[in-house]
């Protein structure tokens, strides 16, 4: 008899699920689910990318605070943070990756959204999308 009634369960909540006053409901709380998790997703990502920065070096922290006002260049430069040896610095130290993003900035007008957090001991700001 224990062995019934789980799938008994199961089933009367997803006959409770597909009737028409409740699966409106059950679609709304799926969106809200789902951005939660977008919003979470993006939060983990963006202190990843913050604890990349700040692990780095001076140099190589002050060579790519002028292109995190564009979020464009900002993802760019979130790219670096994929090198299989984890040296973000020695990309971010690059002459020839900054000249390219130089290139870009000038191209590509800054887009702030807004101010995510200051680091007054080096200096650089953080955006978020």
């Amino acid at each position: 008899m224990a062995s019934i009634r789980p799938s008994l369960q199961g089933a009367s909540f997803k006959d409770f699920c597909e009737q028409p006053e409740n699966r409106q409901l059950m679609m709304e709380h799926q969106r809200k689910e789902i951005r939660q998790m977008q919003k979470s997703s993006a939060e983990m990502s963006a202190l990843q990318f913050r604890g990349s920065v700040l692990e780095s070096d001076y140099e190589a922290q002050k060579n790519i605070a002028p292109f995190l006002e564009n979020r464009v260049l900002r993802r760019i430069v979130k790219t670096f943070t994929n090198d299989p040896k984890g040296d973000f610095s020695r990309w971010a130290r690059n002459p020839l990756v900054l000249k390219m993003l130089n290139r870009a900035k000038e191209v590509s007008p800054p887009r702030v959204t807004r101010v995510v957090r200051f680091y007054p001991r080096n200096s650089l700001y953080f955006y978020l999308p």
